[in-house]
């Protein structure tokens, strides 16, 4: 959802904000040496966003988009219960920010399709820990990045 103020003939500043329901399936991950690993879901990712908008005439517009991105990762441990290597953190947060780029076509006064494409930058976990031989490390923190692209049509209200 979100609102677009005029800032001039052909431009608009919008501000939004989006929820994603649709979760991306679980990644697997492993460690450098191969003696263990899990996998990490993504879940309830929303974003936080201005994006700056240029008209293209009546009939299309160029859109820019800025933000904060924040989403839930959970790991699981895939190794055997005999391992003494494993990676554990559950429903751990991270956020970061988003930036992207869009078109949007306009059909009529209340219909539109757009076509975006977005990049994600988040923090390293919080809450992460390693264990290897029974000795488990702090410390170790990734970040993870994403790229999306969405094709979508929207109603204007």
């Amino acid at each position: 959802m979100g609102y677009n103020f005029s800032a001039g003939n052909d431009w608009l500043i919008g501000v939004g904000a989006d929820f994603s329901l649709n979760n991306p399936k679980a990644e697997n991950v492993s460690l450098s040496n191969g003696n263990g690993g899990g996998q990490v879901k993504v879940s309830n990712r929303y974003d936080i966003f201005v994006q700056p908008t240029m008209l293209l005439g009546k009939d299309a517009a160029v859109y820019a988009k800025l933000g904060y991105s924040s989403q839930k990762l959970k790991l699981t441990d895939t190794t055997s219960s005999s391992s003494t290597y494993g990676v554990t953190f559950t429903n751990s947060s991270v956020s970061g920010y988003l930036v992207g780029l869009g078109y949007k076509a306009i059909f009529n006064k209340w219909w539109y399709g757009f076509a975006e494409a977005n990049y994600y930058s988040y923090s390293a976990p919080s809450s992460i820990s390693l264990t290897a031989n029974n000795t488990k490390y702090t410390g170790y923190t990734p970040s993870s990045s994403a790229y999306e692209g969405i094709v979508g049509i929207g109603y204007k209200f």
